[in-house]
């Protein structure tokens, strides 16, 4: 409850906050959890519930992917069908293009 007490306390002035708060609750619930991963499902849930979002939400743990960080995230990206993967230049540094390319 100590989370919510701070967003109350440094967003509670403002005019959605009332919708916020509510559209929280489950986010505030899943903190008892104890689990870092179902925070951020249910907060990722939430604010594409917000956003009007109505896509699938795909687990990477239960889609197929090899070893290495560049063949995973090739293997995943694949596995949702993108057909491109956008990163930032500093993502260029550390990734392996040949994955992808491969794809």
């Amino acid at each position: 409850r100590r989370t919510a007490g701070m967003l109350r306390q440094n967003f509670g002035a403002g005019p959605y906050w009332s919708s916020l708060a509510q559209a929280l609750d489950p986010v505030l619930d899943a903190f008892a959890t104890g689990r870092t991963a179902v925070v951020a499902e249910t907060s990722t849930r939430v604010l594409l519930d917000l956003l009007g979002w109505r896509g699938r939400i795909l687990r990477s743990s239960l889609l197929a992917a090899g070893p290495g960080r560049s063949l995973r995230l090739a293997d995943l990206a694949a596995a949702t069908g993108a057909r491109v993967y956008l990163c930032g230049t500093g993502g260029m540094t550390y990734l392996d293009p040949a994955p992808f390319a491969a794809r």
